[in-house]
């Protein structure tokens, strides 16, 4: 498949972008220089991370630091390689929101398929990345008390989807 196809493809939705910038990223890190026709790729990477007001990882950001070439993949990776990051990014917030959305509607449905509270709270748990007391072992607690603290991390992260608005 050629490159410049496949960046077409993969420009779908905000949580899909930071899939594939993220991508792009480690394999940008894993090249030792930089490829024939590699410039479809780090136009792809630019495209992203300016959409994501994010940038290029210090493994990526190495690898095309040394670039001492000419040409457009010279130029690209020399604009990677000074894109920063924005602290307040809000395709990164939108990003985090559907992955949250997606995996809590997992949760559920794997909840209603099979009525396991063990494996809906530590999903939940892993959402919430929770580190309080009661996110011990969960095999050392009651199927009650595990039960009521996931519905109560549901409910909160209900709560925290719905303020949050998407712009």
């Amino acid at each position: 498949m050629k490159r410049n196809r496949l960046t077409d493809a993969l420009r779908t939705s905000v949580l899909a972008e930071r899939v594939v910038e993220e991508i792009v990223d480690q394999l940008i890190a894993s090249w030792e220089s930089l490829p024939r026709d590699g410039h479809h790729v780090l136009s792809l990477q630019v495209e992203l991370l300016a959409s994501l007001e994010h940038e290029l990882s210090p493994q990526a950001r190495e690898v095309l630091s040394g670039v001492n070439s000419s040409g457009k993949a010279a130029k690209l990776a020399r604009q990677l390689c000074v894109m920063q990051a924005s602290p307040a990014s809000v395709p990164m917030k939108q990003a985090a929101i559907k992955a949250a959305k997606g995996r809590l509607t997992r949760a559920d449905r794997s909840l209603s398929a099979t009525g396991g509270w063990f494996r809906e709270s530590v999903i939940l748990r892993d959402i919430l990345r929770v580190h309080t007391p009661c996110s011990r072992s969960l095999t050392r607690q009651s199927s009650d008390d595990v039960c009521s603290k996931s519905e109560l991390w549901r409910d909160q992260l209900h709560l925290t989807l719905a303020n949050s608005e998407e712009p």
